[in-house]
């Protein structure tokens, strides 16, 4: 899957921030406004909020903040780690977008899928999330995952990195369930959420458990540039409200 080429005319970077609130809504919100306002409440006008997501359970919310990178004033001479959790998005000059780690405490692009298996057995689940764990023999690249209780049930959550293939072992991805994308002709991959719901559900069985349900955190890296070159385009600084945020 190749990435489509936006026209905003500028880097875009985005940023996955963690916060450590989900159940006072009131709160997040406020939060996420602060990255798109200045200090006279005024909004800046190259900035957006993609995305909310909130968990009551965990109490936690990761909000997707999207600009352009000279915005955040980060480049390739920057010294420090002020920006680590920034995303390159690319160049939206005419050139197609990828997520890339250029630049001084950039990070390769993350996203977050999370499926709940129906059991309460936390020694199980938690082998069926190291045996997907990209560290482990036979499991998916990119790939991070830990089994936590979730109302009632367990759920397997993975933190799916994309990655270069230096050495083309992704060559028939599309039989592999992996998704890739360019960026100045550079190509990265990432696991696509159906194969890691796959995985899970063919490791549960083998224990009689069946899954419940698969949840997506945040966009896709496609979905992630689409979305900021849309808002940003348009001035759309709080696109989570046109998109719908996620609080559970």
């Amino acid at each position: 899957m190749k990435m489509a080429s936006g026209r905003v005319g500028t880097r875009l970077a985005a940023c996955l921030l963690n916060v450590s609130e989900g159940r006072r809504k009131d709160v997040v919100e406020k939060i996420a406004k602060a990255a798109v306002c200045k200090d006279n409440g005024q909004e800046r006008l190259q900035a957006t909020v993609l995305n909310i997501f909130s968990d009551y359970d965990y109490n936690r919310s990761v909000i997707t903040i999207a600009a352009p990178i000279e915005s955040l004033e980060m480049d390739n001479n920057t010294e420090g780690d002020y920006c680590s959790s920034a995303i390159i998005l690319g160049d939206t000059g005419g050139k197609d977008l990828e997520t890339s780690n250029r630049g001084v405490g950039a990070s390769p692009y993350v996203m977050n899928c999370n499926v709940t298996v129906d059991t309460q057995d936390l020694v199980t689940a938690k082998k069926i999330a190291g045996s997907i764990r990209g560290s482990s023999m036979g499991g998916l690249k990119g790939v991070q995952s830990m089994a936590f209780p979730h109302n009632g049930q367990i759920e397997i959550a993975c933190n799916v990195e994309s990655f270069d293939d230096t050495n083309n072992h992704l060559a028939t991805e599309d039989e592999l369930g992996y998704v890739s994308y360019s960026i100045l002709e550079r190509t990265y991959y990432y696991v696509s959420p159906q194969l890691i719901e796959a995985s899970i559900q063919k490791l549960a069985r083998n224990y009689g458990i069946s899954t419940v349900g698969t949840a997506l955190v945040g966009f896709t890296p496609e979905e992630c540039k689409h979305c900021a070159a849309y808002a940003l385009m348009n001035g759309v600084s709080e696109f989570w409200r046109v998109r719908g945020g996620i609080f559970m």
